[in-house]
């Protein structure tokens, strides 16, 4: 009989429940779950990332349309947008922070020729990313894009061995308001061995030792 899986499930499949539920225990945040657990938590948001959802209300709406089939997502019933909203409020975003971290290096252990160097440069080289996140402009008014719209543009570094975030070098840039232009250089951070830095918008590429 064959077997059918959605997109939305096979991405899912990518998150290891163990790293998630190990970086839950660490946080604490099944306390006070009142019965909504951190994995519908996240499956929600997901679903509001991928589906483009603009309100709690829609990515109830969004869900319950998939009932029936919710158990495959590890989920029994779409939440009520007050309990996302008590979740997304109370609940530590360090949870997420430390998934993200922990799924990075997990997934690039499972890329063939993991910290190879394809390319036979003489050193490491990494690319900055800018990508910008939508944000609303009367809650965050410091992040003004456009007349009613804010957002903010967010710098991360990529490592070209396996196209992967790099989260073993940090560089000294937060995020920015929207309309600014990513910097043509910036300064990081000492402990990053030999390496080249492409930057986008025409930016130049440096060579650090």
């Amino acid at each position: 009989m064959a077997q059918v899986s959605s997109i939305f499930s096979q991405i899912l499949g990518l998150v290891p429940r163990r790293l998630f539920d190990a970086a839950v225990a660490r946080h604490g945040g099944m306390r006070h779950a009142r019965g909504f657990s951190c994995w519908d938590q996240f499956v929600a948001m997901l679903f509001c990332q991928l589906g483009q959802a603009h309100s709690l209300r829609e990515i109830r709406e969004g869900l319950q349309a998939c009932e029936g089939k919710l158990v495959h997502l590890g989920m029994t019933q779409a939440p009520s947008h007050s309990t996302l909203a008590y979740a997304n409020e109370h609940r530590s975003w360090e949870i997420y922070q430390d998934l993200f971290l922990t799924l990075v290096e997990h997934l690039r252990q499972q890329l063939p020729g993991a910290g190879g160097n394809p390319l036979k440069l003489p050193g490491k080289l990494l690319s900055l990313d800018s990508s910008v996140i939508d944000l609303c402009v009367k809650v965050f008014p410091w992040a003004k894009f456009r007349a009613t719209k804010g957002a903010v543009k967010l710098h991360l570094p990529l490592e070209h061995d396996d196209l992967l975030v790099s989260v073993r070098f940090r560089f000294q840039l937060p995020a920015s308001p929207a309309p600014m232009r990513t910097p043509s250089s910036m300064s990081l951070s000492r402990d990053i061995p030999r390496h080249m830095t492409v930057f986008p918008g025409g930016g130049s590429l440096a060579l650090a030792k």
